[in-house]
């Protein structure tokens, strides 16, 4: 071998351990973010938000094929099943009452089969968990038109998938473990999200946050690109809004937050449920657009730099609060 040979030999030998000083430097949370891009985000929502989930109305065959494709993905990104049986699903019914009309008299009822879609992420901790929830369910097919829902709620389901790709991306476990929760049937009354909370296989006291996805993906107005409003539990918590400031500086996330502390966060969606067992709560909203429940909530509407910057944020925040003690 000649001395130049040798000389290439010992210099591709540094590059290469320092290439791996250098990977082995990348923060876990730096790990995450990577996995957070329009692109994933759009491919989740290009299924979901489709004609094929026929607007995902509860029982109907479009929300099964949805539950289906989100149990699917959480698999793929290496979450854990955490519905009955070893599944990722928890299954219930709910009764439909049908009034009566023309000859017949009375009302009648029918056991329609539901199911949440539920993942965990097992943390060092099996004594603390954080529930990150969306509902997947929207209005189906009706008048004529597929009710996509591309903004409510695709848009915070893929939210929450997302950030189970990026946490299963940062090659740790966290402290706490962390629970992917899909409801069912939040459009006729946070029914999935009170179910669940109603038939835990765990002491309550163990859920110690849910954070809230629901529509994610919509400026609130046209000229405001960069605003959204964070309403949290401020009881013992006013930590939620420094963490939060601090995420978006550190990694450069260009958003315009309101911070809206409460003991009773308002909004008419699945962090409800949670309050009302006296679980602290968190949630990110740009606001609602005409397009608002109506067949016209596309994904040709979608504003998806917002939709990035939420999850980007949600997830930073989830990963401080899911590996330090509050």
């Amino acid at each position: 071998m000649t001395i130049n040979n040798k000389i290439l030999l010992v210099l591709f030998a540094f590059i290469s351990i320092f290439s791996a000083n250098i990977s082995a430097q990348v923060e876990p949370i730096e790990k995450g973010m990577k996995a957070i891009n329009e692109n994933v985000i759009k491919a989740q929502m290009g299924f979901l938000a489709s004609d094929w989930t026929e607007g995902r109305e509860v029982g109907e065959r479009g929300e099964f094929l949805a539950g289906d494709y989100i149990a699917s993905m959480l698999q793929l990104f290496g979450v854990k099943p955490f519905g009955d049986e070893g599944s990722y699903f928890q299954n219930f019914v709910l009764l439909k009452i049908t009034e009566g009309n023309g000859n017949k008299t009375g009302a009648s009822t029918t056991q329609i089969p539901v199911r949440n879609v539920l993942g965990i992420i097992e943390g060092k901790n099996p004594e603390q968990y954080i529930v990150l929830g969306a509902h997947y369910d929207h209005f189906g097919m009706k008048d004529g038109y597929i009710w996509n829902g591309a903004d409510d709620n695709a848009s915070g389901t893929v939210g929450i998938m997302t950030i189970a790709k990026a946490i299963a991306e940062t090659g740790e476990k966290p402290d706490k473990s962390i629970i992917f929760a899909l409801w069912t049937a939040e459009e006729v009354g946070l029914l999935g999200s009170s179910h669940y909370l109603d038939n835990l296989s765990y002491p309550l006291s163990r859920i110690k946050l849910n954070l809230n996805l629901d529509m994610i993906s919509r400026y609130v107005a046209d000229d405001k690109p960069k605003s959204v409003t964070m309403t949290y539990t401020d009881t013992h918590h006013p930590m939620f809004k420094d963490i939060t400031a601090a995420n978006l500086s550190k990694y450069g996330i260009d958003l315009e937050v309101d911070y809206q502390p409460s003991d009773n966060p308002p909004g008419d969606s699945d962090h409800k449920s949670f309050i009302a067992k006296g679980i602290p709560v968190i949630r990110f909203k740009p606001g609602h657009r005409e397009e608002f429940h109506t067949p016209l909530d596309k994904l040709s509407t979608i504003n998806w730099d917002i939709m990035e910057k939420i999850i980007k944020i949600s997830f930073a925040n989830i990963w401080n609060l899911a590996n330090s003690e509050w």
